[in-house]
């Protein structure tokens, strides 16, 4: 009964800020590729959250199959070694996010996000 009232009292307080930006991302799942030099032996299992502009979020949707193959197109031409390296992630986040807003025309996407990130 303690652990109850200590989850519910301390979660309160902090659950509708979180909510807010959650609405804002696009979530783009299930993306699979051969990272460059692998000879296929090796495979990135990715999901990539974008945090968005409504008018983005919408044409991310409708335009899903091109934002997908950008995005493949992108994390296909890194190594393993690179996709490894947690200090690339943020350059592949800065390039994924400029990929997309040249796709979209404008700045709609402002940060991308890898909620799963595998390489095997």
């Amino acid at each position: 009964e303690e652990g109850d009232e200590a989850g519910g009292g301390g979660g309160g307080g902090h659950g509708a800020p979180a909510a807010e930006p959650a609405e804002a991302l696009h979530q783009i799942e299930d993306l699979v590729v051969n990272p460059a030099g692998s000879g296929g032996t090796r495979f990135l299992v990715a999901a990539v959250s974008l945090d968005a502009d409504p008018e983005a979020q919408e044409e991310l949707t409708a335009r899903d199959s091109e934002a997908r193959d950008l995005l493949l197109t992108v994390l296909a031409s890194r190594t393993v070694e690179q996709l490894s390296e947690v200090s690339h992630r943020e350059v592949l986040r800065t390039e994924l996010k400029d990929v997309l807003n040249g796709m979209l025309g404008h700045e709609g996407v402002h940060r991308v996000f890898f909620p799963q990130f595998v390489i095997q």
